[in-house]
């Protein structure tokens, strides 16, 4: 069922059908460069900070937040944002940076387990610490079902985090103080209060509350600055997502295998302008891993990349004859802007004649 097909669901078949997609990855294995090619002008950075003391161990607390972490995520995604995840009880722990991997957030949600006091302050020190130092829009998701340990601490770490620019929104079951929520949050209106049942659906609405700055977020306005491309054969760049193309976007490259004794295949990936190898920088080493007994000569490998609005690589191999193609990346970072420009000013008129 495609994703069209899914929107048309009861909220918990949408949810069934996105943990389907989740776990469906026997022939599809990905990997991340795990940084941006380059810092998007637009979209968000937000830490779901989520209580797991022992009281969200009843009336299904914990296994709600988890199914509402997701589809917020979701829904984050698609406005530009990055999702982490803090979790907090007697203290406050850091699980996930800032990414756009459902499968990544899937899998620390799945871990969690409650029990513990409700240290909210330290929770709110962690995400303000995490954010310090992101350039763009940052916000604080915080779900609770009671009081903190220390009101006056947490008031005192949500103020500081406020001074700083970070915007904090708070989500609480009924038996939270709604008081004590809206002094948490940015604005009164930042704070919502659901009934037990429905914390699921009070975090997946969260997203609708996300800030939404002046940059145009939400719309894929940026655009690839420059081709990525592989090396293959080696000292030739084959290009597989053009320069100017909208964010996010994709490429497909198919491969066929013709040496009998070969399993892996490696390749790098690099980003550039123009037609001559070099005009392009390397981003990190792609190896495709196939199981033993692969029929070569007959069947095609696809590699997929896969550029989300955030500027992360994503790469994927599949293919029908094999169960466990893998892929490993060797991740030498991004380009930073002063190298982008480098090579626009080097090569680029090579690329305009092209």
């Amino acid at each position: 069922m495609d994703k069209k097909d899914v929107s048309k669901l009861p909220k918990s078949a949408q949810l069934d059908a996105l943990k389907k997609r989740i776990a469906a990855r026997s022939k599809t294995i990905e990997s991340e460069l795990g940084k941006p090619l380059y810092e998007p002008r637009t979209g968000g950075v937000v830490y779901l900070l989520l209580d797991t003391s022992s009281s969200m161990s009843t009336t299904s607390k914990l296994s709600q937040a988890r199914n509402g972490a997701l589809s917020f995520a979701e829904d984050a995604f698609s406005k530009g944002y990055v999702v982490g995840l803090i979790r907090f009880a007697s203290s406050a722990a850091h699980l996930c940076d800032p990414s756009s991997n459902t499968y990544s957030l899937s899998q620390y949600l799945n871990g969690l387990t409650a029990s513990g006091s409700t240290n909210m302050a330290d929770g709110l020190r962690l995400a303000t610490e995490k954010l310090m130092d992101k350039a763009r829009l940052r916000t604080i998701v915080l779900v609770t079902d009671g009081m903190p340990d220390s009101q006056d601490a947490a008031l005192d770490a949500a103020g500081f985090a406020k001074s700083k620019g970070i915007d904090i929104i708070a989500i609480g079951t009924d038996d939270a103080d709604y008081e004590f929520l809206k002094r948490i949050a940015t604005r009164a209106d930042l704070a919502v209060s659901v009934p037990q049942n429905r914390l699921q659906d009070g975090i997946a609405s969260a997203a609708k509350l996300l800030p939404q700055g002046t940059e145009g977020r939400g719309k894929p306005a940026d655009t690839m600055p420059l081709n990525l491309a592989l090396e293959i054969p080696k000292g030739s760049a084959r290009v597989i997502l053009k320069k100017g193309t909208p964010l996010p976007c994709s490429g497909t490259l198919p491969i066929r295998l013709t040496n009998p004794n070969a399993n892996k295949l490696d390749f790098h990936i690099m980003q550039g302008v123009g037609a001559k190898f070099a005009g392009y920088r390397s981003l990190g080493n792609t190896e495709v891993v196939v199981p033993p007994g692969f029929a070569p000569g007959n069947s095609i490998i696809t590699l997929k990349f896969y550029l989300d609005i955030n500027g992360v690589l994503h790469v994927s191999a599949k293919t029908d004859s094999a169960e466990n193609v893998t892929v490993k990346i060797t991740s030498k970072g991004g380009l930073s802007q002063e190298e982008i420009q480098k090579l626009l000013d080097e090569f680029g008129d090579e690329a305009n004649a092209t």
